[in-house]
């Protein structure tokens, strides 16, 4: 089983090259401080979509199973490395500005989904 867990903000006004240099140098370390079965999968810019109001940033994240959701957020109550890195991160979100253009999806890999209603 596999989830993809993907967030989407706006950036703060002015903050664009501060964010893409924040990930220039701390990419690989957010990595590496990621808990078990977590994943940092990377930062994008979002150059083409459909969706209104989704934000212009999508972070993303791998998850392996359901239990990998609890480590994150069991993660982020802890003092560290990885709780310090996502928060500072997420810090170039718009929260105030833009509050409608902020997003959450979790995806499922279609090959672990249970489809109902189909014979």
């Amino acid at each position: 089983m596999r989830f993809i867990h993907e967030d989407g903000f706006d950036i703060k006004l002015g903050k664009a090259h501060e964010l893409q240099q924040w990930v220039v140098n701390n990419e690989e370390k957010l990595r590496a401080s990621c808990p078990d079965e977590v994943e940092y999968l990377g930062t994008y810019a979002v150059v083409q979509t459909t969706e209104k109001g989704s934000g212009e940033v999508r972070i993303h994240w791998g998850m392996d199973n359901y239990a990998a959701q609890d480590a994150f957020a069991a993660a982020m109550n802890e003092p560290g490395p990885f709780r310090d890195l996502v928060d500072e991160l997420y810090k170039f979100a718009d929260y105030e500005g833009r509050r409608d253009h902020f997003s959450r999806t979790v995806m499922k890999s279609v090959t672990s989904t249970s489809f109902w209603g189909e014979t």
